[in-house]
C-alpha cells in the first residue's frame, strides 16, 4: 500500500490533532499536554494536516530519483515546452510537466483526511487513535482543555487503507494527485504503462519514448500451410519537440524480437517497416491532439505486428524463411491467438 502522511507521521510517532491542527511529541514542546497512564507528553504544533501532506508529498518528489535523471537530460528542454501546453495531455505527459521541472504541487485535499479521520479531537500513540472530548483535565492542546479517552477507536493502518481508497475514489478518471504519484513511482522503475489504454512511455538513452506492447499472438503462413507464434513486443516511437509542437519519430521495436517486418532477426531497437502508411495523415486526422496522434501510432504499431502480415507482400522475409523456424508451431494451433488473415 502507498505511503501517506497517515502512515509516516502517525503510525511512528505520538501526536494529537486539535483540528485543524497536529501536534507531534516534543519534550520541550509548549504547545499542549496530555496525561496518558501518570505520564504527561508535551506536545509542539507541527502544522496543518492539509500542510503536512503537503510536505510529504514534495519530500517523496525530492527524493524520486527519477527526477535528477530528467532534468540532467536532453529531455528538460521538451519538457519545459510542454509545460505550456498541458490542456492537450494527461496522465504520464503532464506528470512531467506540472511535477518534475516545475516541481509544482497538487492542490492538497484536506476533505479527504479529514472525511477519513474520525470526527474527533484525536490523540495518537503506538499506531492507535485515542478521542479527545470537551471540556477536561487531562490534556490541554492549544487553548482547548479535554478528557482523554482511554479506549481506541481506530487504528492507523486502518485509517491509511480508507485514505487510499477514498482518494481513489475521489480521484477517478482525473490526472490527480493519487494518479501522479503512482505514474512517478513507476517513472523511477524507468517505465510506465496504462494497460487497459495499451500506451505508456519509457526512458531509454535519455530519449522519451511512447510505448505499447503487443501480447503473444500467432500468424499463418500461405505458402507452406503453417503457423508461427511470436512472444510478447514493446513497440514504441520517439517523442519530442518539432518547432514548438509535440511530435513523433517512425515506429521500433524496443525489445529484441524477430518478425516479417524487421530487417533482423532478434535484435532491438530496429525500425519497423510500414510500407507506405502515411505517418503525417494522423496529424492531420487530429491536428492539435497530440494524445490521440500518439494513441492512434500505437495502434498502428500493433497491427502491424499481428495483422498486415501477407504472404503475397514484400516483407523483409516470408515467414517460411528459417529465421523462423524456431517459431514454427509444430503441435496444437490455439486459433483464438491468430490475427492475420493470409
Amino acid at each position: 500500500m502507498p505511503e501517506s502522511f497517515f502512515s509516516t507521521y502517525l503510525a511512528k510517532t505520538c501526536a494529537a490533532i486539535s483540528y485543524p491542527e497536529m501536534y507531534r511529541k516534543d519534550e520541550d514542546g509548549k504547545d499542549g499536554f496530555v496525561q496518558f497512564y501518570g505520564h504527561e507528553i508535551r506536545l509542539a504544533r507541527a502544522g496543518t494536516v492539509a500542510q503536512l501532506e503537503h510536505a510529504f508529498i514534495e519530500q517523496k518528489l525530492r527524493n524520486t530519483s527519477i527526477i535528477d535523471c530528467i532534468r540532467k537530460s536532453s529531455i528538460e528542454s521538451a519538457v519545459k515546452k510542454l509545460e505550456a501546453q498541458t490542456s492537450h495531455f494527461h496522465s504520464s505527459f503532464q506528470v512531467l510537466a506540472d511535477f518534475i521541472v516545475n516541481s509544482r504541487l497538487p492542490e492538497t485535499q484536506p476533505e479527504i483526511a479529514e472525511k477519513v479521520l474520525p470526527m474527533h479531537d484525536l490523540f495518537i500513540l503506538n499506531g492507535n487513535v485515542y478521542p479527545l472530548f470537551e471540556p477536561g483535565a487531562n490534556a490541554k492542546i492549544g487553548n482547548k482543555r479535554y478528557n482523554l479517552g482511554l479506549t481506541p477507536i481506530a487504528t492507523i493502518p486502518e485509517l491509511e487503507k480508507s485514505y487510499q481508497d477514498a482518494l481513489k475514489k475521489n480521484n477517478a478518471g482525473k490526472p490527480c494527485l493519487y494518479a501522479r504519484k503512482i505514474t512517478l513511482e513507476a517513472l523511477a522503475a524507468g517505465e510506465y504503462y496504462d494497460a487497459e489504454r495499451k500506451i505508456g512511455f519509457r526512458i531509454i538513452n535519455n530519449e522519451f519514448y511512447a510505448i505499447t506492447k503487443v501480447a503473444p499472438y500467432i500468424l499463418y503462413e500461405k505458402r507452406n500451410g503453417s503457423y508461427y507464434a511470436f512472444p510478447e513486443a514493446v513497440a514504441g516511437s520517439r517523442i519530442f519537440f518539432n518547432k514548438n509542437r509535440i511530435d513523433f519519430g517512425k515506429l521500433h521495436v524496443l525489445n529484441a524480437y524477430t518478425h516479417p517486418s524487421l530487417s533482423s532477426a532478434n535484435k532491438a531497437m530496429q525500425a519497423i517497416c510500414t510500407g507506405n502508411y502515411d505517418y503525417d495523415a494522423i496529424r492531420r486526422r487530429h491536428p492539435g491532439n497530440y494524445v490521440a496522434q500518439i494513441a492512434e501510432l500505437m495502434e498502428k504499431a500493433r497491427t502491424v505486428f499481428t495483422e498486415e502480415y501477407r504472404s503475397r507482400g514484400k516483407p523483409y522475409a516470408y515467414l517460411s524463411d528459417k529465421r523462423f523456424d524456431a517459431q514454427k508451431i509444430t503441435g496444437r494451433v490455439d486459433m483464438q491467438l491468430l490475427t492475420n488473415r493470409n
